[in-house]
């Protein structure tokens, strides 16, 4: 699988490559800076041309050449790259289909701190409630801290509660799915908004209404000014001019070679055109075919 990134960091660009194996192996891994390469590397060696053009050997092919710069500080001094890295160091994938609670970042600590056990001991519960406010998604929430209880022994579901109005509080182990997947979603939503960085979510229609779906993005792209939202979704209704453009919506198809995308700008598409209908209609694939 080969993937390309284009980053665009204090007006400079940062081409980065990576292609991986079947077996999960970095075959192959480049970076350019502005058109000259920095580094180029292949399962177990590298070269480095930064500083000066020096060989590494017995690599770990599981390990992209890049985090190991990184994290040995290769770059330091250097603010390009040190502006690219706290970009990276922000950013978060969340899978909700596969793990409600697992949050995975560029770095395990930065993404510890946004799981929402973490957020709520650290920041308590006044930016979620903020947020929730201001959304009049109608419920607020109250977090009991793990010092009031027994240790360890109470796990986060038993010390949280939603709250609506004059009604009882509603442990949070017995809220609505979505609820929860909100809840568990928000300290990485509100932190990429506020820090900067790719917020990428799998199964984004998983849970959500329509409507709150249309929220997140909309609130998103209100609010942030150095940071992305990738996401996979089913609702038809966000393929909308008023919530994207074609240019930013790709479909997904399958064929006998694997997943490919289909950018929609690359069907010519008149301003005035509903994109939702045009994609239900075919014109840009990514439709299943099943059986009548």
């Amino acid at each position: 699988m080969p993937f390309t990134y284009l980053f665009k960091i204090d007006n400079q660009i940062l081409k980065y490559r990576i292609e991986f194996t079947r077996e999960g192996n970095v075959a192959y891994e480049t970076l350019d800076w502005d058109g000259k390469e920095i580094f180029s590397h292949t399962l177990t060696n590298a070269r480095y041309f930064l500083e000066e053009d020096r060989l590494y050997q017995g690599l770990d092919p599981r390990i992209p050449f890049l985090r190991s710069l990184f994290f040995n500080d290769k770059f330091a001094g250097i603010d390009v790259f040190s502006h690219w890295k706290s970009y990276l160091e922000n950013s978060v994938y969340i899978n909700p289909s596969r793990d409600l609670f697992k949050v995975i970042g560029f770095r395990n600590k930065n993404a510890a701190k946004n799981s929402l056990e973490t957020y709520l001991e650290e920041f308590g519960t006044e930016e979620i409630n903020s947020f929730l406010q201001e959304t009049k998604i109608g419920f607020e929430i109250e977090y009991h801290k793990e010092s009031n209880f027994m240790p360890n022994l109470i796990p986060i579901s038993s010390r949280l509660f939603t709250k609506r109005g004059q009604l009882p509080n509603i442990p949070f182990i017995m809220e609505s799915y979505g609820s929860q997947l909100l809840l568990t979603m928000l300290p990485a939503y509100l932190s990429v908004i506020k820090n900067g960085g790719m917020l990428i979510i799998d199964e984004f229609s998983s849970g959500f209404h329509n409507e709150l779906e249309e929220l997140l993005v909309r609130y998103f792209y209100q609010h942030s000014h150095r940071s992305q939202l990738f996401f996979v979704s089913h609702s038809t209704n966000l393929l909308s001019t008023s919530i994207s453009r074609p240019d930013q919506v790709y479909s997904v198809d399958f064929d006998g070679c694997g997943s490919y995308l289909t950018k929609f700008t690359s069907h010519p598409m008149r301003e005035s055109q509903n994109m939702e209908k045009l994609y239900l209609a075919g014109a840009f694939g990514g439709l299943p075919q099943y059986g009548n």
